[in-house]
């Protein structure tokens, strides 16, 4: 399988590329080929230069091809319609077409390359995999070597050469002191990360501890699995505040240096991955899954609501587009909402004030409303594509779309809240709280380590560090529910 490097939009938002020049003879065959696969009329195509981009529509829908034979490129649309079926298909140079916007994961197929996004299973790839929409700011981005640098590498050895000490022995007593010893090296290793504490340092390596498994086979750390690209699992991360107006990302492989700030960070992507596809009894088990990230940093809620509304202003940069397109680009395949954002809303606008709890809570409301329409839009279009009868729809309203909240954590909850006389959790962790219990009974709220008592808070670091990163997709993929 190959995946977006210089083609499409890349994981940074780099323009594509074009490819190299071709001799005539090249540019024939695959012309011929693009005629003879895609039923394209020869009349009319225009003659070929370098790259290209077959251009068509099916009720305004675009489904985005990517075609590869040699250093030769077409980007197209392939659809399933009369258009499509007329060859009503016309070819254009790509620096005189519309950049599409819609890239993703890529496969290949007897010498040609195939994204997965067209109608067809793309060989068993990731055409149709469940995925997941995860957006918001810097937290969501996921910036883990921040608070230490080093930190997730350091812990992952420590855990796999002390592996035979973690899971060997049967005598209770010997294994209750090996584990104390072990969980003492795991708590120093945590307090000299930013932001945290003895207490907390010593909650992390409990969690750290039990990540481990019993068994190297049941293990969500084993350096053999986490740090490699994923066999099965893929992320796409869109950083709209980026140069060049990027469209949706490509789907790459979920490693520890994929789908993070500046590729070298993770986010909640990296253990929720590892850790929900090893849940019993939840329709996912043993599946491959896609996490589809939009998110940029320092962000306020009403940049990220759809515009247009009279009682919902919103401010520019708005990133709603990017939300929206993301959602149409997975074809039907995002089968929940994962929301981690607020930081700056706790700012605004003085450093001592705070959007108030009943004004991010009417925008959280409708920012929800708005995705879930467009999920289920999209689902429906895929539900029809597929022949599936609408008693059989995963989704029989918008309603039925989970949505999971990822509270904004310790640093504000009991930091940043408390200045100036101010209370704990402070209004916006407020408001978070306040949607999941009275608004929306299929929504869930993941703790991220605001609490009064110290020895249950992760990372107090702005940005969390390593090990709170890999608490918190764990503890996302617990409380991450769908109906597959």
């Amino acid at each position: 399988m190959g995946y977006c490097n210089s083609i499409g939009a890349s994981r940074n938002g780099d323009s594509r590329k074009g490819g190299s020049s071709v001799s005539s003879p090249s540019r024939a065959m695959l012309l011929w080929m693009l005629t003879t696969i895609l039923n394209l009329n020869p009349a009319s195509a225009k003659p070929l230069t370098d790259n290209y981009l077959a251009n068509s529509y099916d009720n305004d829908e675009w489904v985005d091809t990517f075609l590869s034979i040699g250093n030769d490129s077409v980007f197209g649309s392939k659809i399933v319609g009369s258009d499509f079926e007329r060859g009503n298909v016309e070819i254009f140079p790509t620096n005189s077409a519309p950049t599409p916007k819609r890239c993703r994961t890529i496969c290949s197929s007897g010498g040609l390359v195939l994204a997965a996004n067209t109608l067809e299973d793309c060989n068993g790839t990731t055409a149709d995999i469940p995925r997941f929409l995860f957006a918001g700011q810097s937290n969501m981005i996921g910036y883990s070597n921040q608070a230490k640098g080093g930190l997730f590498n350091e812990t992952i050895s420590f855990v796999n050469e002390r592996w035979g000490e973690i899971t060997g022995g049967k005598k209770k007593r010997r294994k209750r002191k090996r584990k104390k010893i072990i969980l003492a090296n795991l708590t120093e290793a945590f307090r000299t990360s930013k932001g945290t504490t003895n207490s907390s340092s010593e909650a992390m390596a409990d969690k750290i501890w039990k990540l481990a498994g019993s068994k190297k086979r049941k293990s969500v750390l084993n350096n053999e699995t986490i740090t490699v690209p994923h066999p099965k699992n893929v992320c796409s991360f869109t950083d709209p505040s980026l140069e060049g107006n990027p469209p949706p990302a490509c789907e790459v492989p979920i490693s520890p240096t994929s789908c993070g700030s500046e590729s070298e960070n993770y986010g909640l992507e990296l253990m929720f991955s590892q850790k929900f596809p090893k849940l019993k009894n939840t329709g996912y088990t043993k599946k491959p899954i896609g996490i589809t990230k939009v998110a940029v940093g320092g962000t306020l809620i009403d940049q990220w609501v759809k515009p247009g509304t009279a009682n919902f202003p919103t401010q520019e940069p708005n990133y709603w587009e990017y939300l929206h397109e993301a959602i149409y680009a997975d074809h039907g395949t995002i089968e929940a909402f994962v929301w981690f954002q607020g930081e700056n809303d706790h700012f605004n606008p003085k450093p001592d004030e705070e959007t108030p709890q009943a004004i991010y809570l009417e925008y959280l409301k409708k920012l929800v409303s708005d995705v879930r329409h467009d999920i289920y839009e999209a689902y429906q279009q895929k539900r029809k594509r597929d022949g599936i009868p609408l008693e059989d729809s995963l989704f029989a309203t918008k309603e039925d779309i989970p949505v999971v909240i990822m509270e904004l954590g310790c640093w504000i909850g009991n930091g940043i809240a408390l200045r100036n006389g101010g209370e704990s959790p402070g209004n916006i962790i407020r408001a978070q709280r306040q949607y999941v219990d009275e608004v929306d009974d299929n929504s869930i709220l993941v703790n991220t380590g605001t609490s009064d008592i110290e020895s249950e808070r992760l990372s107090c670091f702005y940005h969390f560090d390593a090990a709170s990163h890999l608490i918190m997709g764990a503890e996302l993929a617990k409380n991450t529910t769908s109906s597959p």
